[in-house]
Parts: C-alpha cells; structure tokens; sequence
C-alpha cells in the first residue's frame, strides 16, 4: 500500500522517539549513530511495528478514537495486518462507523480469517446494519463450525428473528440456550418466536422464567 510513514499523535511521536533512543544507547557508538539514521530516514518497518503495538494496546485499554487514529495509518501501510485490522474494526464499530468496520472484517473474512471472534462481531455488526441476509449467511456457517459459541447462535436467532423466519430462529435460540440455560434473554427470545408461530401458552411460560432468573440475578 506504498511507503508512507505511520504516524501517530505528537505523543506517540514522542514515545517512539525515546523508544528508538533507548534503543540506540545499547548499541555501540558507530554503528548506533548509523542506525539512529536509517530509522528515521529509511525504516518505515520499524516505526509501523511500534505504531501497530501501539494501536492495538489503545484498543484492548478501550481509547477506541486514539487506536483508531493509530491503527488507520498501520493498516494503509499493510492492509494485510490482520490483528492490526482486526482491532481498527473493533474500534469503528466502538464509535458507531458501522459500515467502516463492516467493510474491514468483510475483507478478512473473505480472505480466509473465519475464527469465531470475526464471525461473531461481524454477524452483530451486519444485524446492527439491518443487513439481515448477509448476518444470517455469516453467522450459519460460524454456527455449524463453532457448536460450542453461545454468542454465534443466539445473534443467528436474532437475525433470523428479524427476518422472520421464526422457526429457524426458534432452533438457533434453543441451540444457544443448551450452552447457557440460566441466561434470562435467551428464554424471552424463545418467547417472541414462538410467540410469532402462535404457541402463547409456551411463550408466557418462558417469559416467566426470564423473569425469575433475572431476579436471582438482582437478588
């Protein structure tokens, strides 16, 4: 994506400034004053690496403007990074840039990365879109590869729920269920599909025992 420098605010410039010192001092003189040099006019690896490190530090700490700032000029410099972008994502969904997030976890996806955590934030963030059939497409093949994530089946349920395509729904909340059956809005889910296919009498029940569980949980 070209050789522009990664840059951060005038702060991280800073701190890469004293980190690059810091590391300038354990070398011996001669050949410390030459890479001192090439650091700054030519190493653009070095400054993206401690850029990038940066970055995803911000993110995981919850600076989500902060890490964006940082982790754009990363990703410009290697759009390839998929930590570095993975972690930019994460920060445009944080600050409501849905489709910027969207867009970033669509290409990773694509490109092979379909770990849980992918699947799994961009199904959420394509329902919060309203892009329903594109969630569920997502999110069933993450469902069949990942039996044991609670989070993939029960936001299966919700975009199938949008859709309405209650029965779908129904089994993919009931699947979640199995994994957590002490979490109270996974029973309501259930209630309002089955609610929508007209089985009132087995909706109030579950309705019922969200309720319970959620005062357990107040208790």
């Amino acid at each position: 994506m070209g050789s522009r420098s990664t840059k951060g605010t005038i702060w991280d410039e800073v701190g890469f400034f004293g980190h690059t010192v810091g590391m300038v001092l354990k070398r011996s003189t001669g050949a410390a004053i030459r890479w001192f040099d090439e650091t700054f006019s030519v190493d653009t690896d070095y400054r993206s690496a401690y850029f990038r490190d940066k970055g995803i530090k911000y993110a995981k700490q919850g600076r989500y403007t902060h890490a964006a700032e940082v982790l754009e000029e990363v990703v410009q410099t290697n759009y390839e990074d998929f930590e570095a972008g993975f972690h930019l994502a994460f920060c445009y969904l944080k600050l409501d840039k849905l489709q910027s997030g969207i867009n970033l976890l669509s290409h990773y996806y694509k490109a092979g990365h379909k770990d849980a955590k992918v699947i799994s934030i961009l199904g959420m963030a394509l329902i919060q879109s309203e892009m329903y059939e594109d969630a569920v497409e997502v999110l069933k093949q993450g469902a069949a590869e990942n039996l044991d994530n609670f989070n993939i089946h029960y936001r299966l349920g919700m975009a199938l729920d949008h859709l309405e395509r209650y029965d779908e729904a129904l089994l993919a909340f009931q699947n979640a269920m199995k994994l957590r059956p002490e979490e109270p809005r996974v029973y309501r889910s259930i209630g309002f599909a089955m609610e929508q296919l007209g089985m009132r009498d087995q909706a109030v029940q579950l309705f019922k025992r969200a309720a319970q569980l959620e005062e357990g949980r107040r208790g």
